[in-house]
């Protein structure tokens, strides 16, 4: 029988591992992505941009006027920048948002099987516990629960009260 930490081990290592494979099938334009988006969301790169706006602004000032005051050139690239900035991060967050989803479905797929399981698993009792003529407390309860659970009947019920 295999221990509960090689259990939990090996299942760390196959997430892990499909991480990586995921990574490394993305296409070039989503790493270029991730690669923008993870560069922007660090300290260096705001520090980078205090020192080119600071820059360019001292530079216009008091060495060469290739932009003069209201900085027109400055003001469009920082517009382009942000444009791109944001379809960047929009990219990252959509393919995270892909991720996301395919663990809820694992999860959900995970909980259903746990759940026809336990099914299985009161069933099986509620025989063991007649053949020894062993009442459960609350009967009722018990074969309530030991009933196959519907995830359609379920979603249909949370889909008529998110209506309400």
């Amino acid at each position: 029988m295999t221990a509960p930490e090689d259990v939990v081990h090996k299942n760390i290592q196959d997430i892990y591992e499909h991480e990586r494979r995921t990574l490394e099938n993305a296409t070039w334009s989503t790493k270029a992505a991730r690669k923008v988006t993870e560069w922007s969301s660090h300290v260096a790169a705001i520090w980078a941009h205090i020192f080119f706006f600071a820059g360019w602004i001292l530079i216009n000032q008091f060495v060469w006027k290739f932009d003069p005051y209201p900085f027109t050139a400055l003001t469009t690239t920082v517009s382009l920048e942000s444009i791109f900035l944001s379809l960047f991060v929009l990219i990252s967050q959509n393919d995270l948002s892909l991720e996301a989803d395919r663990r809820h479905k694992l999860d959900l797929q995970i909980n259903l099987l746990a759940e026809t399981e336990n099914s299985v698993m009161l069933r099986l009792l509620d025989k063991i516990a007649k053949k020894l003529d062993v009442a459960a407390e609350d009967q009722k309860d018990a074969e309530s629960l030991s009933d196959d659970t519907n995830p359609k009947d379920i979603l249909e019920e949370i889909v008529e009260t998110e209506a309400k």
